[in-house]
């Protein structure tokens, strides 16, 4: 297992991460590392990655939607997702990021001709967000998923608390 929740600077290096995810089976990631430095296109296929958690995702923000489809990609064996979402973000009334970097991630997954294809999930069976708003990129994300995602067996979604706000 290898979890990065906290990272000093907000900062973890790809080159530091990408050797331990062929051995890794359960990996966590917050949300401070999805972006700025990570460059997923380095990491090796993640072959034993079967536990993918990642905290304080913002759906409105086009660099962690970027990474989070990436690593995806990298782990053909994944069973189980679970993201935690960024409260932050439900707070403000997903104001929190800029017009145009809320409409580039609305493109990310909504152009089948962005040139960002994720393959299908076949071992992804179970599917787990929390803070969950209902925002047509949260939307756009969970309807990517599971389209992708033809043996998954379970999926809860747990509505955030700020959502009445």
């Amino acid at each position: 297992m290898l979890s990065v929740i906290g990272s000093m600077y907000d900062f973890v290096d790809s080159r530091w991460l990408a050797p331990h995810l062929k051995a890794v089976k359960t990996l966590w990631l917050c949300g401070s590392s999805l972006s700025w430095c990570m460059d997923v296109s380095v990491f090796p296929t993640a072959i034993n990655l079967q536990v993918m958690k990642l905290y304080q995702l913002k759906f409105g923000c086009q660099k962690h939607l970027v990474v989070a489809m990436q690593l995806l990609q990298k782990c053909p064996n994944l069973c189980e997702l679970r993201i935690i979402a960024d409260e932050v973000e439900y707070i403000f009334g997903n104001h929190f990021h800029g017009k145009d970097d809320k409409e580039a991630a609305s493109r990310l997954l909504e152009d089948p001709d962005s040139g960002f294809v994720i393959q299908e999930l076949k071992m992804l069976n179970t599917i787990k967000i929390e803070s969950f708003s209902e925002f047509p990129l949260e939307m756009l994300f969970m309807k990517m998923l599971l389209s992708k995602s033809p043996t998954l067996e379970s999926c809860y979604c747990e509505v955030s608390r700020y959502d009445c706000l």
